[in-house]
C-alpha cells in the first residue's frame, strides 16, 4: 500500500506498519549536544566556581542525567542499526515500536492500559513534537530490563509523563491516522478478550 502504510501477515492477522523517515542526522545532533551539555558540567564543577551545596548538587545532577542520557542514545543507535523494520508495527499481538533510539520494542496488547495522544511543553512552552503516550501494566516491566524500567519509572515518579512516548513525528503518516490504528488495535484486543471469557464462562 502507498504513503508508508504496508499490510502484512502476522499472528494471522492483518498488521500494518508505519515507516519512518531518516532520522540518523537528528540522532546526531541530538547526541552531540548531550555531550556537550556534559563536558560543559564538568568543566563548571571542576572550576571552582560553584557557591554553596545546592548549586554542586545542580550541576552534579545535570551531569549525571546528561551521562545517562548519552549512554541510553548510544545504546538505542547501536542497537537500531541493522534491524530490518524501522518504524511502528501494529498486529494482533501489540506493537512493535523502533521509530526512534528510545523505543522499547514491542507491547503486548494485554500489557496496555490506555493510549492516548499528548502534547508535550518545556516549562509550560509547547513543543512541535508529535508524541502518543502508552501507560503499561507491571507486567510490562517484569520481563524488561533494568534499562527500560528505570526509563518508565523516570517518566512516572519524575516527569509525570506517559510510561511510554512513541514519537509519530518522524513517521510518515499523521500522529491523528496513527493513534486511530493503535486505540483501534487495543479496542479490538479488548473485546476479544470479553468474548473469549464469555466462551470459557457461558454460565456467568
Amino acid at each position: 500500500m502507498e504513503n508508508g502504510i504496508q499490510p502484512k501477515q502476522h499472528s494471522g492477522e492483518d498488521s500494518v506498519h508505519f515507516r519512518s523517515e531518516d532520522s540518523s542526522g537528528s540522532d546526531a545532533f541530538r547526541l552531540n549536544l548531550l555531550l556537550v551539555l556534559a563536558v560543559f558540567s564538568l568543566a563548571y564543577i571542576l572550576s571552582g566556581r560553584i557557591d554553596g551545596l545546592l548549586e554542586l548538587g545542580v550541576w552534579v545532577f545535570c551531569l549525571v542525567f546528561c551521562t545517562y542520557l548519552i549512554a541510553d542514545s548510544i545504546y538505542g543507535i547501536v542497537k537500531a542499526k541493522g534491524k530490518g523494520l524501522r518504524g511502528v508495527l501494529v498486529d494482533g499481538d501489540g506493537i512493535l515500536d523502533r521509530s526512534s533510539w528510545v523505543s522499547v520494542g514491542r507491547v503486548y496488547w494485554h500489557e496496555i492500559k490506555t493510549i492516548y495522544p499528548i502534547n508535550p511543553s518545556f516549562f509550560g512552552i509547547p513543543l512541535p513534537r508529535q508524541v502518543i503516550g502508552l501507560d503499561v501494566r507491571d507486567g510490562f516491566l517484569l520481563r524488561r530490563s533494568a534499562r527500560i524500567r528505570f526509563k518508565v519509572w523516570l517518566n512516572r515518579k519524575v516527569f509525570r509523563t506517559p510510561d511510554i512516548q512513541l514519537s509519530s513525528g518522524k513517521l510518515r503518516k499523521s500522529r491523528t491516522q496513527v493513534l486511530f490504528v493503535l486505540q483501534e488495535g487495543l479496542r479490538q484486543y479488548e473485546l476479544r478478550s470479553i468474548s473469549e471469557a464469555k466462551e470459557l464462562d457461558p454460565g456467568g
